[in-house]
């Protein structure tokens, strides 16, 4: 029963009260650096849009301004400071970190798991970084950015949730105060105006500072080793080793996709067991209209099994971030990093 996991919580806030009164009372330091810092995140484990929306937001900065991003590198094998290659193994650097160094080549990736010595590294040896983002580091108190945005998704509202472990908060509600805004993330298509107004109302109870509202686009899905793209079929064999599945499966169904579902935790460190039960599974109720299908985060993991899977009809569905608000958003963001662009 759930409710026995509520003295834990309490334990697990009393934690978070002295951390972040230590750093209230300047007991512990957190440190600001000359150079814009964007820190992306969120008060809950996992599943808020973190690495679309840095790669979002990388996309438009990356035009003008060169651009740093800064991960711990979450799972990963190794430990210090790697900068990450395209032809890296996400288990030495991380899936997260990987792919967005897949998807902006010319971009800085770093991991490291002490932020501050890595944004000290960066500044001292990229003298052309203009920008760093720094991809979930909300918790990272030792580090002050210069513009916090904090994401939640529509299904599952921060202000809605509880702390761990008897709801999936990793900090206190009222630590939202600390962002200068607000994503609701994985919104839908069409919100009325009253509810956006209600939940803008409940999520920034502390200020008002502006409130977004962003959905995800799927885009046709692409082959995993030859780049063809295709539309859906009528029925695929979904795998996924993510934290939230809510919107996928929901654009599955909407798109009148029949679908049996192989899931993996988050994070899931593939081996060949798991590829040949994904086989087997394909193969026992395979047809002309079916195929593979996985996420973007999921086939960078799975490019590692190519003998087993290239004569497989494998796709991932890339998806893209629209915002409600798309040009003043990114007006917030350019502005942010214009005002604070460190001198040459």
């Amino acid at each position: 029963m759930r409710i026995l996991l509520i003295p834990l919580s309490i334990i697990y806030l009393i934690y978070l009260n002295i951390k972040n009164f230590l750093f209230i009372s300047g007991i512990l330091k957190s440190t600001q650096f000359n150079i814009p810092v964007i820190c992306i995140g969120n008060l809950s484990f996992g599943g808020s849009g973190k690495t679309p929306h840095t790669d979002f937001i990388v996309n438009f900065l990356k035009k003008k301004y060169k651009v740093a991003i800064l991960s711990r590198g979450y799972k990963r094998k190794s430990s210090g400071f790697i900068e990450v290659n395209i032809n890296d193994s996400f288990r030495r650097v991380g899936d997260e970190p990987l792919l967005l160094k897949r998807k902006h080549t010319n971009s800085l990736v770093i991991v490291c798991e002490n932020r501050k010595f890595a944004i000290t590294k960066i500044i001292q040896e990229h003298k052309d970084i203009d920008v760093i983002i720094l991809d979930d580091g909300l918790q990272h108190r030792k580090i002050q950015a210069g513009l916090n945005i904090l994401l939640t998704p529509y299904h599952n509202l921060y202000f809605n949730d509880y702390l761990f472990p008897f709801g999936s908060l990793r900090d206190r509600k009222n630590e939202s105060k600390r962002a200068d805004n607000i994503i609701i993330t994985k919104s839908p298509n069409l919100i009325s105006l009253l509810k956006k107004k209600e939940i803008t109302k409940k999520a920034m109870f502390h200020k008002e500072d502006e409130c977004f509202f962003s959905e995800i686009k799927y885009e046709k899905c692409i082959h995993l080793f030859n780049s063809s793209k295709q539309k859906i079929p009528e029925e695929v064999l979904l795998v996924t080793g993510i934290a939230d599945t809510h919107s996928l499966i929901e654009y599955l169904v909407s798109s009148n996709t029949r679908f049996t579902h192989i899931t993996f935790k988050d994070h899931h460190d593939y081996n060949e067991k798991d590829i040949r039960k994904i086989i087997q599974h394909f193969e026992i109720n395979q047809t002309t209209k079916r195929l593979i299908l996985t996420t973007e985060k999921d086939a960078v993991k799975l490019l590692e099994f190519e003998s087993l899977l290239k004569d497989l009809p494998i796709y991932y569905l890339p998806i893209n971030i629209k915002f409600q608000e798309e040009v003043k958003f990114k007006k917030l963001i350019s502005e942010y990093v214009r005002k604070n662009k460190r001198n040459s």
